[in-house]
């Protein structure tokens, strides 16, 4: 799985690998979109419960040196996705050959670092109709202790809001400068005027313009992420851009778009499936500004999600990012352990 990473609703050769580990298993596969699936093992018992597991790597040229690195050059596994998703191919192997009190689904899920794969997933009759009541996950995390399980009630990673600012202003070329509207100097303006908590995280991680060297610049787009825990604090945040760029639009006489439509929720663990597992668990105190769209299942169903710690490691999302595959272990036993729970 590590050497064939693919983005987000293209994973066309992890699905194949997928469906190949799981024809020959005692479930039913249903398939979801373009490359999503469940696998349903029916045990005739009376509570669905399900495991998540994303299949989606990142745009980014891997540098690890590994005997397995990445056969698609600009791609990787970078975010641990390929063990999540061992981790629950190992879990079909264990449910195949043993009976547990719950009938089990596993969520093979399409594009979790692209917006919408979850949402793919728990929109789909397929999804409804096998109306599940619990849906575990986890990740695999740098910089906490190898091999141990973390989790918390409640608030676990942030909410994450996609803000698209797009200023228009007017070009003109640079010896006339005067005639134009420079909408990179509103833009500079306009993220030197926000100002947030630390409750709050908030970054622009690309800005795109065009325009010319000689020319007024007369459009640019800041692409934009905000992190929090509040919704109070978000909707406040928000209004506060808007506000800064209806007074800027004036003052300057552009015309500034803004679309912040494209959420995901904060992850909420359940309070009882916390206390009910807590044995496997150990517990942290503060939720992380890390954001997951494993959070949309939250509507759905009782949600758990747990952190497996990976030791001293790269961050993710790294290009060197990896890990010691033993823990993988530890993934598998929590699973087991879930399932194998009335």
């Amino acid at each position: 799985l590590h050497k064939i990473p693919e983005i987000g609703f293209n994973e066309y050769k992890t699905k194949e690998y997928i469906l190949n580990r799981l024809k020959n298993l005692n479930c039913d596969i249903y398939e979801i979109g373009n490359t999503s699936i469940i696998a349903y093992f029916n045990n005739h018992q009376e509570k669905v419960i399900a495991f998540r597991a994303e299949l989606d790597g990142l745009n980014i040229l891997e540098e690890t040196k590994l005997e397995y690195e990445s056969t698609h050059k600009d791609f990787m596994h970078a975010c641990g996705h390929d063990g999540h998703m061992s981790i629950i191919l190992s879990l079909a192997d264990y449910l195949n050959e043993n009976i547990v009190p719950n009938n089990v689904c596993l969520i093979f899920q399409t594009s979790e670092e692209i917006y919408g794969g979850a949402l793919e997933v728990t929109s789909s009759e397929i999804f409804k109709k096998l109306n599940i009541k619990e849906i575990y996950a986890l990740h695999l995390w740098p910089k906490l202790k190898e091999g141990v399980i973390y989790s918390k009630s409640g608030s676990m990673l942030a909410s994450s809001t996609e803000v698209d600012i797009e200023i228009i202003g007017k070009t003109a070329h640079m010896a006339n400068q005067e005639s134009g509207i420079n909408a990179i100097k509103v833009a500079y303006m306009l993220l030197n005027e926000i100002t947030y908590d630390s409750d709050i995280i908030f970054n622009c991680g690309k800005i795109t313009s065009s325009g010319s060297r000689n020319t007024v610049c007369p459009y640019i787009k800041l692409e934009c992420s905000l992190r929090s825990f509040s919704l109070t604090k978000k909707y406040f945040f928000l209004e506060m851009i808007n506000r800064i760029s209806k007074e800027l639009a004036v003052k300057y006489g552009v015309n500034v778009y803004i679309n912040s439509s494209r959420c995901l929720p904060v992850v909420l663990n359940d309070y009882g499936l916390f206390v009910k597992h807590q044995n496997l668990i150990n517990e942290i105190t503060e939720p992380f500004f890390h954001a997951e769209d494993f959070s949309n299942y939250s509507s759905c169903a009782k949600t758990l999600f747990f952190l497996l710690g990976i030791g001293e490691c790269d961050v993710l999302h790294s290009s060197k990012f990896q890990f010691n595959t033993k823990v993988l272990e530890r993934g598998l036993d929590l699973f087991i352990n879930i399932a194998c729970q009335k």
